[in-house]
């Protein structure tokens, strides 16, 4: 209920970054006292989330995915706001960026970057939302929050002003520039935070980060926002963020020092492990002889470790550490044994593995057949105009299960292929089933929109599918106008499914024209660029490391027909992959929806299990490569107990997380590590692999809804049902392929039973 002395009841608040930090803590905390939320983030998956904690406020909430950086269609997305809406009463520009670089390494493109969504889209942001607040005689407010507080409010305000009276000012650009000039001029900050914090005003020039001795703070209490949102927020253990504080509970501080220990590697952001790691740390940078390691639970100091190396390998005292939290302190030793350095700290947990048993398989096949039918029934909710005679999802990516409510964000390139593919296997498998015919015709309607719906073939990347489409029209949230460019693979391998079983040779040739282009498109190396423009084929994001999406469409391709050229390509992209990310762990750059992340910071393992299949087929003298990328997935994103330390899921377990900046248990996931579990026996004969896989598909059948859904964000048995209901049906298709695996090997073997 919202505090007499500030209610805000009736009232419509905006608050940019709010998928999580304080701008999640804001969207609550002005819910809490009364206001409906519009939630503007470019993380699609954290605004979910924060959804469903402002409607347990009781108020309407409305989720706006958009990427401040496109300054351009900033106006647009206000006018559009509005139209729907109809008010905004409160903007809170909290959403920010913030590159780790030091000064002299900054680029021109992150410089830019940063400016244009720290100083510029608040700015425009408020510019907008004047000119309809003054047309709708709504006195609101704009506030700052976060790096956004560079665009200078007026002091006195504390924080926050009108634009109206905005609008009204003369010379209302100078104050904001002049405000973003005093990281770079500041001499007291020679190497200036990437971002800083506005929670409170102090007084005019303060240390970088710090307010200048005796500075007031002045800041208000805000009834129904906890105390912490005042200031730094308790932090979980987790990874270091963009768009969190520079410097809260000492957060990327160690760059600023000459002498530091810098965690380093595939673990340097983990948050929990199920088998023993190796930290490692850039000794370069200590000044060390040697150095000491401390690990702490709660009750103190467990273990101690001298090491002459910059790294520490744990499997020795893994076993005598405890479950739950630990806190390893690394001591930078010099030869007498003072400390040359500033120490380093990690927080992780220790979580629980697998328990061994081996589970009895439930009915699969009655859990597919159940999802199929729900995954082929029509739209339950409004039908626009270039929907009609569609399947449902091909303009949306998720829904509420429960009402049927769709969302209009749509990954074509990603989801499109999950429907064929899933369709046309569940057709073959159960081909008497009455859902059958359908299934084929649906994937059949999916392969002609894509053929339908494609960039120009006199653009770079010629006849490519759209990666990301929004409310009609291509492009949106994170990506803007830029494709994920190895995603055209995916849908050549789902052409290929078409053309076997439709004959049709459209499909066919759709699948050689994009290996063809892709191949142009390959660097040297092997590699690939993540996002690129297709029109120019200009790289917009450089690292991904899912080669191995073309390199499987190749190898298909080959199989039909040979091309050395393609033979050649393949091979090369396989040397990258194996010198890449199986020799350093950088598996990163996969999704539509997700913004660029500093190396490790944002690990996920979606090619990882393709590329253990492919090693599996094509080369077994790799077998105990393969065994170990599978140990990473079962380490950083299997959740084999219900009660994991770190993720919370409370949802049948073993649960697949997806990737580190969305740490939550998705059944698409959880159906691709099937396949990867399924091949994995069939190469070792090893029984521990098809306990896993079988336990694994248990728990996927025991989160589905009465309406047949899977559920993609887990399933809480305390109620029996999902905490969030926002599934997604292209994740439901990948775990139905996980499922007809399983009863494929059921029917071969025999084995799991």
């Amino acid at each position: 209920m919202a505090s007499e002395s500030f209610d805000l009841t009736g009232r419509v608040a905006v608050v940019t970054g709010a998928a999580r930090g304080i701008g999640r803590v804001l969207a609550a905390g002005l819910a809490a006292v009364g206001a409906d939320i519009v939630a503007v983030d470019i993380d699609v998956p954290a605004l979910q989330d924060v959804t469903e904690e402002i409607r347990g406020h009781g108020r309407q909430v409305w989720v706006r995915p958009q990427d401040l950086s496109r300054l351009a269609d900033l106006p647009e997305f206000v006018d559009a706001m509005w139209a729907e809406i109809g008010r905004v009463d409160v903007l809170v520009n909290n959403a920010g960026v913030a590159y780790i670089e030091r000064f002299n390494d900054i680029t021109a493109k992150s410089w830019r970057h940063t400016m244009s969504v720290n100083l510029d889209a608040p700015f425009l942001l408020t510019q907008r939302m004047a000119e309809h607040m003054i047309a709708g005689g709504i006195r609101g407010r704009a506030a700052t929050a976060g790096a956004a507080a560079a665009c200078g409010l007026p002091r006195g305000a504390g924080g926050r002003a009108s634009p109206v009276d905005l609008a009204a000012r003369r010379c209302g650009h100078r104050r904001p520039s002049r405000r973003g000039l005093l990281g770079v001029s500041d001499p007291a900050a020679p190497a200036p935070a990437p971002r800083g914090r506005l929670h409170a005003e102090p007084c005019q020039r303060p240390r970088l980060g710090l307010p200048a001795a005796g500075a007031p703070l002045r800041a208000r209490r805000v009834p129904g926002l906890p105390d912490h949102a005042r200031g730094r927020h308790p932090r979980t253990p987790h990874r270091p963020r963009r768009g969190s504080c520079a410097f809260a509970a000492g957060g990327s501080m160690s760059q600023h020092v000459a002498r530091a220990i810098a965690f380093t590697g595939p673990t340097a952001y983990a948050t929990r492990f199920v088998y023993p790691p190796t930290l490692t740390w850039d000794g370069k940078r200590t000044g060390a002889a040697r150095y000491e390691v401390l690990i702490a639970n709660g009750a103190g100091v467990v273990r101690r470790e001298p090491t002459d190396q910059p790294r520490v390998d744990l499997t020795q005292m893994w076993e005598q550490l405890p479950y739950g939290p630990l806190d390893v302190m690394v001591l930078g030793l010099g030869p007498d044994g003072t400390e040359t350095c500033l120490a380093g700290h990690r927080r992780f947990a220790k979580a629980p593995g697998f328990d061994g048993v081996a589970q009895a398989p439930l009915d699969w096949a009655d859990a597919v057949r159940r999802n199929m039918a729900y995954l082929l029934a029509p739209a339950r909710d409004e039908v626009r105009p270039y929907e009609r005679g569609l399947p449902r999802c091909a303009w949306s990516s998720f829904e509420d299960s429960i009402t049927g409510q769709r969302s209009h964000v749509s990954f074509p390139a990603l989801h499109a292929p999950s429907y064929i593919m899933g369709f046309l296997r569940f057709a073959d498998a159960f081909p008497d089933d009455r859902l059958a015919a359908e299934a084929r015709h649906q994937a059949d309607r999916y392969g002609e929109w894509l053929l339908t719906h494609r960039h120009p073939a006199d653009w770079t990347c010629a006849l490519f599918p759209y990666s990301t489409l929004e409310h009609g029209q291509v492009g949106g949230v994170v990506e803007g106008t830029a494709i994920t460019l190895v995603r055209a693979a995916r849908v050549g391998e789902a052409m290929m499914e078409l053309n076997r079983a439709t004959g049709e040779p459209r499909y066919l040739d759709y699948a050689w024209h994009l290996a063809r282009r892709l191949r142009d498109l390959q660097r040297p190396d092997g590699s690939w660029p993540y996002r690129v423009q297709p029109r120019t084929g200009e790289v917009v994001e450089e690292y991904t490391s899912n080669a191995i999406a073309p390199v499987r469409l190749f190898e298909l391709l080959e199989e039909i027909e040979l091309d050395a050229s393609l033979t050649a390509a393949r091979e090369r992209a396989v040397e990258w992959i194996l010198a890449g990310p199986v020799r350093d762990g950088l598996w990163q750059g996969m999704y539509e929806d997700v913004s660029e992340r500093l190396p490790y910071e944002n690990l996920q393992h979606w090619d990882t299990n393709d590329t253990i299949t492919y090693l599996l087929r094509r080369r077994p003298d790799l077998l105990a490569v393969t065994k170990e990328l599978n140990r990473y997935i079962e380490d950083q994103f299997v959740v084999w107990q219900p009660r994991d330390p770190v993720v919370d899921v409370r949802c049948p377990t073993p649960a697949v997380l997806e990737q580190y900046v969305c740490y939550k248990p998705i059944e698409a996931h959880a159906g691709r590590w099937l396949v990867t579990l399924t091949a994995l026996h069939e190469a070792t004969g090893e029984g521990g692999y098809l306990d896993k896989a079988v336990a694994t598909a248990n728990a996927i059948v025991r989160t589905q809804q009465p309406g047949g859904a899977f559920s993609t964000w887990g399933f809480d048995e305390r109620f029996g049902r999902p905490l969030l209901t926002l599934d997604w049906p292209g994740c439901n298709a990948e775990a139905v392929i996980g499922l007809l695996r399983m009863i494929d090997q059921k029917a071969t073997t025999g084995a799991a039973t």
